[in-house]
């Protein structure tokens, strides 16, 4: 059986790329063949620059002028970061040879979730479920897949709070996903909120390795 995970692992970030392969060798112990899948045009780069998604943030902003300052102090931040050309060169052949990134189209996405031989799509850590996030990404919400086969481990939000901007699309995206775990007692409690539901907290997954 196979397991399909997405999950943050660009931005030259070393708690991101650590936390996306210890997700994929924790489940792989298992027993399962484990891929991390993604769009293909965004899969394998540095960043994950996606006219789509950048044209979904701009019309946010546009309707929530509050969104603007947090995006962009968010990917100042992000852009600032001096590493040299051969560190991002070593995060780029980590993500080749250890992540190994399945790049899908849309329709591809939905096949491999389908697949009898898949027995679930699993999204998480990371902050993969920002509430304050301009672009609520929907394959972070495992939109592509089957109900049944959602399932999400530990992803955090970020924040003890929820704009009103946010509230009514993470209550739907997360409402459907049936196995459903948090990072922080904070996720927990905005999640009980959103929708009700009482989930547990877990461990990142660098601290399911030694």
């Amino acid at each position: 059986m196979q397991v399909g995970l997405v999950t943050l692992y660009r931005g030259y970030n070393y708690g991101t790329s650590l936390q996306a392969y210890a997700l994929k060798q924790f489940i792989s112990s298992l027993g399962y063949k484990t891929k991390i899948i993604w769009l293909e045009e965004g899969a394998n780069k540095g960043r994950d620059i996606r006219l789509g998604k950048i044209g979904k943030m701009l019309w946010r902003c546009f309707l929530h002028p509050q969104l603007l300052k947090h995006t962009f102090l968010s990917y100042k931040n992000s852009f600032s970061k001096t590493l040299s050309p051969a560190i991002k060169t070593k995060f780029l052949e980590f993500a080749d040879t250890m992540l190994q990134i399945k790049g899908l189209s849309a329709e591809q996405l939905k096949i491999f979730a389908q697949d009898k031989n898949t027995l679930a799509v699993v999204c998480g850590s990371d902050q993969i479920w920002s509430a304050i996030a301009a672009n609520i990404e929907p394959l972070y919400f495992l939109r592509f897949a089957p109900k049944q086969k959602r399932v999400a481990y530990a992803p955090s939000l970020g924040s003890k709070n929820v704009p009103s901007y946010n509230k009514k699309i993470l209550a739907k995206y997360i409402s459907e996903i049936p196995f459903v775990s948090v990072r922080e007692e904070s996720g927990a409690h905005i999640v009980k909120e959103l929708t009700d539901k009482d989930v547990t907290v877990l461990v990142d997954p660098t601290l399911l390795l030694d």
